[in-house]
């Protein structure tokens, strides 16, 4: 039913794309929960340590800060592009 109707085909067709999209950004923002729970633990030990005055986290916390953010910023940036390339 409807095997041979062009416009039924595209309208399965764009389900079809629609859902692996969503699979994507659904699959992206896992990655970015992740990424911010690493980060907020980070934050929390690196902030007690500070308190009981032990500086030699600080800086390895500092870069893996930075890394989460590179990360997530990443991962941002790809679903951005991937929209960007999907409505032309």
């Amino acid at each position: 039913m409807g095997h041979s109707d062009p416009h039924m085909m595209s309208s399965r067709e764009e389900k079809a794309r629609r859902a692996k999209e969503m699979t994507v950004i659904h699959a992206v923002m896992c990655c970015l929960l992740f990424v911010l729970v690493l980060q907020y633990v980070l934050l929390a030990a690196s902030l007690e340590e500070f308190l009981a005055s032990h500086r030699g986290i600080l800086l390895p916390a500092a870069v893996g800060s930075g890394i989460c953010f590179l990360v997530a910023y990443w991962l941002v940036r790809f679903i951005t592009l991937a929209e960007n390339r999907t409505s032309l």
